[in-house]
């Protein structure tokens, strides 16, 4: 590393460090790029995302800054990545067209060999070893077609290197994204909202206003036992992108298992939050979904609706608790309901 790229990054890191802690990010590789490349001031779109992300949150919250990370970072990575397959292809083509001409070269050698072998063979002079000349031509015709075997098991081996380091990278990225989602819904799964919630009931910026919504579809085994899993599945992903849909001021919706699914709503009381709720209620009352099998048309779709909002000094246990218990309430009062009532 040269002295200005080091001075360089030593500069971005006495910036990048304090602004992690005024924002109590942990100091993992992610977070540390995610600002690096912040304060670096080298991409516009990825400051102005995270300044909003403070702004709504006073943090960058886990699952906010893997995703920041992932569309700003990786995908600069990927054209970096893009231009070195680009240059290796390059490099390739220039190397295969260089092995091809090694071999004309090589043959063109094997035949000059040849016609030697065949004029020194009548030659009999006094004192000129024919046989010892023969054998050295020989060897030479053997090396030669050693080095034409193997320049082209090199060629065959490095075209099934280029092929498993794109199925390599492949599989890297997959892995990347199924790490995180769900794979039938494709919401952010379980484990990364264990992440968040702990992240907002540890940050002191952030245990302020926020409120969680458990949303659980009524009756949704009769579904499955009616209609078939086929149809469960649907049902899941529709109302999965419905909830989603409704996520438009930093709202963040996960599948928490089964028919259930958790909002964490930032900077949002208890009043704003039951609306949010009410309004996710009404549009997937609304839904209608055909059977593709039977072409029947579903359309008594309805959830039930559990709101709690965070309480100073709040453990995740306790405001999940008290959103469940919710949940349970609204399923004993008849179910496609949000509850608590209004106060």
């Amino acid at each position: 590393m040269s002295k200005k790229l080091f001075a360089l990054s030593a500069q971005y890191f006495k910036k990048a460090m304090p602004l992690m802690i005024q924002y109590q990010i942990p100091t993992t590789p992610t977070n540390y790029a995610l600002w690096y490349h912040y304060v670096s001031d080298n991409n516009s779109a990825l400051k102005k995302q995270l300044d909003e992300k403070i702004a709504l949150h006073g943090t960058c919250t886990p699952a906010a800054s893997e995703e920041l990370y992932q569309r700003f970072i990786v995908d600069k990575r990927e054209q970096e990545l893009s231009q070195l397959r680009s240059e290796l292809d390059a490099m390739t083509n220039e190397l295969s067209s260089s092995l091809h001409d090694t071999l004309n070269d090589t043959n063109e050698f094997d035949r000059m060999l040849n016609k030697c072998l065949n004029e020194l063979s009548g030659v009999e002079e006094d004192g000129f070893s024919i046989e010892k000349t023969l054998s050295a031509v020989r060897e030479l015709v053997k090396e030669s077609h050693d080095v034409r075997s193997s320049t082209r098991h090199f060629k065959s081996q490095l075209h099934e290197a280029q092929i498993e380091i794109a199925q390599l990278r492949e599989t890297l990225l997959k892995t990347q994204h199924d790490a995180m989602h769900d794979s039938l819904t494709g919401l952010l799964n379980r484990r990364v909202f264990s992440k968040e919630i702990e992240t907002f009931c540890s940050n002191p910026s952030l245990n302020r206003n926020f409120s969680i919504l458990m949303v659980d579809i009524d009756n949704f085994k009769a579904f499955n036992d009616d209609y078939g899993h086929q149809l469960g599945d649907q049902v899941l992903k529709v109302i999965a992108k419905r909830i989603a849909d409704s996520c438009q001021e930093g709202e963040q919706v996960f599948r928490y298992g089964g028919e259930e699914f958790v909002l964490i709503l930032p900077n949002k009381t208890f009043t704003i939050a039951r609306q949010n709720a009410e309004s996710i209620r009404r549009a997937i009352e609304r839904l209608s979904i055909r059977d593709k099998r039977t072409g029947k048309v579903i359309d008594n779709i309805t959830v039930s609706i559990g709101v709690s909002e965070n309480k100073p000094r709040d453990t995740s246990h306790e405001i999940l608790t008290r959103a469940d218990q919710q949940l349970y309430e609204a399923k004993r009062l008849g179910r496609n309901r949000v509850m608590p009532m209004p106060r």
